[in-house]
């Protein structure tokens, strides 16, 4: 992960934050976001998260999901029957769901 990749990661977290209500911010404040280096830690030991969309009758959906960064992009594995026709609007977010373990699999 580049240092520009972390850094537009990092403004639209600054973006969510502007956006948010005082009912987000108070739960979650500002001051408890991820720092840079955090950031970095954070994304390089994920391997397991919650990705939540918005339907498109505004309610709520998330799902657990398996991904990997690479090359600055989030992958992520779909069934092509389930996949979306088109691209999800920006209404997303993505939370920690699991850290890798500390042994491997041989």
């Amino acid at each position: 992960m580049t240092d520009a990749d972390l850094e537009e990661l990092l403004e639209v977290q600054r973006q969510s934050y502007a956006r948010a209500g005082g009912s987000v911010r108070g739960a979650w404040p500002e001051e408890s976001s991820l720092r840079r280096a955090e950031l970095r830690d954070f994304l390089e030991r994920l391997v397991y998260g919650v990705l939540a969309t918005a339907r498109p009758d505004g309610r709520a959906h998330a799902t657990p999901i398996a991904f990997s960064l690479e090359e600055g992009a989030f992958w992520i594995a779909t069934v092509a029957e389930r996949a979306p026709s088109e691209p999800p609007d920006k209404s997303m977010g993505f939370t920690r769901a699991h850290r890798r373990p500390a042994h491997r699999a041989t």
